[in-house]
């Protein structure tokens, strides 16, 4: 069966997917996940050193798993990756996992191009684009809770976007469920759910304007997971370790306004900047989207960067490669469908531009130090 927009246009055959079979799917998810596995090696064995995912997997060593007293909740948090971590058998081995990881985000992105008719040249040249860029690369070989965090937001996202612009209401199920998941990895994902949750009333006016109550059912979606997670983890913390909140001051050491509101502000923007600059694909959907006055699916692609702004004014920390590869999956899921020639030659073009960029403007220490790694 065909889904359809509100514009009579067919949005794919949610029945069918590309490659056709899983044996398939997952051979070519094995074949993109290779050249990770071997950058990862290659960044090893060049001497970097991969100080995010040792902490994680240090967290994960010193925690007293199955104490009797539970009291272990208070130290856990983020749950999902800190468990990962301790299965493992080393920091080397995370970085497998992410770069395993790297190639199921890859080939989903591509699996979505294809069904939205997306031609070859221009698929390729996204993926090589997103995939080849060193923020991508170095976030999913070096840092598995940040890589599992955007991994949850981009599945979000892509179902947030189908929920609002396409309206199917399973991606608003898909979308609550994944950033509750997101959550478990990183407090980032909490801000991103509210900004998910105020956006709700204005797609609910637009899909189901005959409920009265759509807005606060739409909200509820797509917040409740999130809320309950976050509750019953603050639970657990305060009846096993005695602390409600301790475990996000453990994840955002530097939540609040100790800089001064104006001037956290300030830095917030500004950080948003060069991420921007490294996100053309990004900024050309977003400007489409406004240009075809496709309104309500600019707001949900615009809607990542307004979350990322708020996280970064709160206080809370994180690299900007990690705000490169949430824009970079945004402007990869928002493009246009079937786009002609001429579109089809500015994607390439402006693909090509953005992975220029990054490798030729890259500044940040830590992402210097991954290629002095890689070339030694």
């Amino acid at each position: 069966m065909t889904t359809l927009n509100a514009n009579g246009t067919s949005l794919g055959s949610p029945g069918r997917s590309w490659p056709g079979s899983s044996a398939a799917r997952n051979a070519l998810r094995l074949a993109i996940a290779a050249p990770f596995v071997l950058l990862a090696f290659k960044a090893h064995a060049g001497g970097f050193n991969d100080h995010t995912n040792a902490s994680l997997r240090q967290h994960a060593r010193a925690i007293h798993w199955g104490s009797s007293d539970l009291s272990f909740l208070g130290q856990l948090y983020p749950p999902l990756p800190t468990g990962v971590a301790g299965l493992l058998p080393s920091t080397f081995a995370l970085a497998v996992l992410g770069a395993l990881g790297a190639g199921v985000i890859i080939e989903a992105l591509g699996a979505r191009l294809r069904a939205r008719g997306m031609s070859w040249p221009a698929l390729l040249a996204l993926l090589i684009s997103f995939g080849a860029s060193p923020s991508f690369a170095l976030t999913a070989t070096t840092d598995l809770r940040a890589f599992m965090a955007l991994t949850f937001l981009a599945l979000a996202l892509e179902g947030f976007l189908r929920f609002a612009f396409a309206g199917q209401t399973h991606g608003g199920f898909q979308a609550g469920l994944a950033i509750g998941f997101a959550a478990l990895c990183d407090p980032i994902a909490i801000v991103c759910a509210f900004g998910f949750a105020l956006a709700a009333p204005l797609i609910a006016r637009t899909r189901f304007r005959d409920e009265k109550a759509a807005g606060r059912a739409t909200a509820g979606v797509l917040l409740f997971p999130t809320v309950a997670g976050v509750l019953g983890w603050t639970f657990l913390c305060w009846r096993f370790n005695g602390s409600a909140i301790g475990w996000l001051h453990d994840a955002a050491p530097e939540l609040g306004f100790g800089h001064g509101v104006l001037t956290q502000m300030d830095t917030a923007t500004r950080a948003l900047g060069r991420p921007l600059l490294f996100s053309p694909v990004f900024v050309l959907a977003l400007l489409l989207l406004v240009y075809r006055r496709r309104y309500l699916m600019a707001i949900g692609t615009a809607l990542p960067l307004g979350c990322v702004w708020v996280a970064g004014w709160v206080g809370m920390q994180f690299h900007p490669q990690w705000t490169s590869v949430l824009l970079g999956v945004v402007g990869v899921v928002a493009l246009p469908r079937r786009p002609g020639r001429t579109m089809t030659a500015l994607i390439v073009l402006v693909a090509g531009t953005g992975l220029l960029l990054k490798w030729t403007l890259a500044s940040s220490p830590l992402v210097l130090a991954w290629q002095h790694a890689l070339l030694h």
